[in-house]
């Protein structure tokens, strides 16, 4: 899963590192989570195909959020998960990127729940990611 690897690559930075610590979930975080954390989720995905097969190469949106306690964290947050990521290939964690690019970006906030005073400030980016993939072997 693609997502994984890029929770690894990203959690190897000790810029991101730095600023949310452990907090960097594949697919959504647990409820009682509080912090800068970044979530990140496979949106959809394309295979493709040559004349004879399957071919090695897949594209993938991921949607990467950065939460934080204010709307400028959430938005300094996303921008070292850009800096590490937009534009990068090479290797993420057991993954081979051959090329990550932003396709939208927005700002979100989540309002108090339960009584609690504390707002949530969201940063979200999707990534168009081509990574590699394996191939049918039809055995």
């Amino acid at each position: 899963m693609i997502e994984r690897e890029i929770k690894k690559y990203l959690h190897a930075s000790a810029n991101i590192r730095n600023v949310v610590g452990n907090r960097i979930y594949a697919g959504r975080a647990g409820m009682n989570v509080a912090g800068a954390m970044l979530i990140v989720r496979n949106i959809t995905s394309q295979r493709f195909y040559s004349l004879a097969n399957e071919v090695g190469t897949k594209e993938s949106t991921l949607q990467i959020d950065c939460y934080d306690d204010s709307a400028t964290k959430a938005y300094d947050l996303s921008e070292l998960v850009r800096n590490r990521l937009s534009g990068y290939a090479g290797a993420a964690g057991d993954a081979t990127l051959y090329e990550a690019q932003i396709i939208s970006e927005r700002a979100s906030t989540e309002s108090p729940e339960n009584k609690s005073d504390r707002w949530v400030f969201l940063y979200s980016t999707d990534y168009a990611i081509f990574h590699d993939s394996t191939v049918p072997t039809f055995t």
